[in-house]
């Protein structure tokens, strides 16, 4: 059964001038570069998101029935505002790339049925497949009630 810990990314949050570095996808985390930010704010076609409570708690909402009509199995969820975790997995022969363009789909048009028509995500979300019990537990115990947003998890079936 494929478990994967799935994240999309708020369009223009996270910039190569973040004092924490960023992510290439072919060359991992580098250090802040703000010629490339502003390369960045150049190429955008709308100014920047952040994910506000009401977006955070959309999100949530959102991800609960998607996966429901998905077929997916939802075990966390975790937000911020520039970011939304999902921690998901299946049966059957569905690929990680179909579940996570899935939810995506689903985010994006309650987003723009919400708060208006816009771009809200960044192109490529990430995804980490899940190793083992081990590492589930440490997202579902550990990783997802840290974060500041809004969380749901499966076992408290609520809003944290």
């Amino acid at each position: 059964m494929p478990v994967y810990f799935f994240t999309y990314h708020a369009y223009l949050s996270w910039l190569p001038d973040h004092k924490k570095g960023y992510t290439d996808r072919k060359h991992g985390v580098l250090p802040p570069d703000p010629d490339q930010a502003n390369r960045y704010r150049s190429r955008a076609s709308e100014d920047p998101i952040l994910f506000n409570d009401g977006i955070q708690q959309a999100a949530i909402d959102e991800l609960i029935i998607a996966c429901e009509k998905q077929g997916l199995a939802l075990h966390g969820i975790a937000t911020e505002p520039t970011h939304v975790h999902a921690l998901v997995s299946w049966d059957g022969n569905k690929t990680w790339q179909c579940a996570r363009a899935g939810l995506r789909t689903s985010l994006t048009l309650r987003f723009k049925r919400d708060f208006g028509d816009r771009t809200y995500f960044v192109d490529n979300s990430s995804r980490r497949r899940v190793k083992d019990r081990g590492h589930l537990d440490y997202l579902i115990t550990d990783y997802i009630p840290k974060h500041t947003g809004w969380k749901w998890l499966k076992a408290k079936r609520t809003f944290l």
